[in-house]
């Protein structure tokens, strides 16, 4: 748990960050960018650093890869892009399969 610092910031965020140093592939419009850099990850939402071909409002699958020294687990997420920066994307997570949204 090194690398998952709670990110100090005088931001007013409505969900504390966390530090998530992970490479994931990210399929947004018609396109995969294999190797795209999460830099932090919250229960919102998470950065994905990186040039990507996108607008406010697309929807885009991300996959994390968890190696273990016995197993691999992938863990997929849809997500639609709510801010476009020039170094990266803002991506809140959305509810999976039979969950319900939160107000």
């Amino acid at each position: 748990m090194g690398d998952r610092a709670v990110m100090n910031t005088e931001e007013h965020r409505r969900f504390t960050r966390v530090v998530f140093s992970r490479t994931a592939r990210v399929s947004l419009n018609g396109k995969r960018y294999p190797r795209a850099q999460v830099r932090d990850l919250s229960l919102g939402g998470v950065f994905v650093e990186g040039e990507f071909n996108a607008r406010a409002g697309d929807v885009c699958r991300l996959e994390f890869f968890e190696q273990g020294r016995h197993s691999c687990l992938v863990l997929e997420m849809d997500a639609r892009v709510v801010r476009v920066e020039p170094h990266g994307l803002a991506l809140p997570s959305v509810p999976m399969k039979g969950e319900t949204p939160t107000p």
